[in-house]
């Protein structure tokens, strides 16, 4: 199980914790007596909220980008560390700054149509990895250092894309600018 999987389930359980404490009070305090009509009112609206949120996040979660070809296995792996103000990416992972030398400013070509997995990591500071063809961004995660973030991305069309830093890095942050082939 991944570190985010723990970490949604945790949340729904301290989420279901915190509606059974709410409806154990609201048992409590409907054996008062006097506010009867006032905890009915709150319960009807308490229940409709937690209605409410269970039919948006049972909407919107089985739609997350994070569930993109999870039943799947990549055909390639892509490997990509950030540095100020530049990436490197290959499909041999970069462990150390003469890989990083090797690799940085190098535009790789993968195929359209085929389960790509980009391994994205940073060497100093955090950064963003994002794809964009034609100025519309396609996808995009977080370069952080000691930690690797996996991309998993079909190319649906052909061309080039560029990728490009979300997150602020530095001065030069701009010029962080690289590029991907999909033939």
């Amino acid at each position: 199980m991944t570190i985010q999987k723990e970490v949604f389930l945790f949340f729904i359980v301290m989420f279901l914790i915190i509606v059974l404490v709410f409806f154990l009070v609201f048992q409590a305090s409907g054996k008062s007596g006097g506010a009867q009509n006032v905890n009915r009112k709150r319960a009807i609206f308490f229940f409709i909220a937690f209605g409410t949120v269970l039919l948006v996040l049972g909407i919107t979660l089985p739609k997350t980008p994070y569930r993109l070809f999870a039943a799947e296995e990549p055909t390639q792996k892509v490997f990509v560390v950030a540095r100020q103000f530049s990436f490197a990416i290959s499909k041999f992972p970069i462990a150390n700054d003469d890989d990083f030398s090797m690799s940085a400013g190098v535009e790789i070509t993968v195929q359209k149509d085929e389960l790509i997995e980009f391994n994205v990591s940073s060497f100093d500071v955090s950064h963003g990895f994002s794809l964009y063809k034609d100025g519309v961004l396609k996808a995009q995660v977080q370069a952080m250092p000691g930690y690797v973030n996996r991309l998993r991305w079909k190319f649906s069309e052909s061309g080039t894309y560029d990728i490009l830093c979300l997150e602020y890095c530095g001065m030069a942050h701009a010029a962080m600018i690289a590029k991907i082939n999909v033939e």
